[in-house]
């Protein structure tokens, strides 16, 4: 959860909670969905949302409603389960997460934050 009424509209900082459940096996999810999972979230306490767009244009955002590159891959912070899917790439940043990152950067700086 990002830190409540930050200067500016912007967040310095938040708290992440995984419940038991995404370990404790109550939960079927893989392993490489998992350490996508807890990327996605500290990402979260740094500013970014969800990339979710209203790709079928019928008036809802939905999930897996989110860009993806050539190759099918959506942006981990796509909701839900963005992310690669392989082990070789697992918690590693699309493009679009990166791009999300130093639009954040650059926000803050033009607020004075450094």
């Amino acid at each position: 959860m990002p830190c409540p009424n930050p200067a500016m509209g912007m967040s310095r900082g938040g708290i992440v909670a995984m419940n038991s459940s995404y370990r404790d096996g109550s939960w079927p999810i893989k392993q490489e969905t998992l350490q996508d999972t807890s990327v996605h979230e500290v990402l979260h306490t740094l500013g970014l949302g969800h990339p979710n767009y209203d790709a079928d244009k019928d008036g809802a955002i939905e999930s897996y409603e989110c860009v993806a590159t050539s190759y099918g891959n959506r942006p981990i912070m796509c909701s839900p389960n963005g992310g690669y899917a392989t082990w070789n790439n697992v918690g590693r940043l699309t493009g679009y997460d990166i791009n999300g990152l130093k639009a954040l950067t650059s926000n803050a700086t033009a607020q004075g934050l450094k």
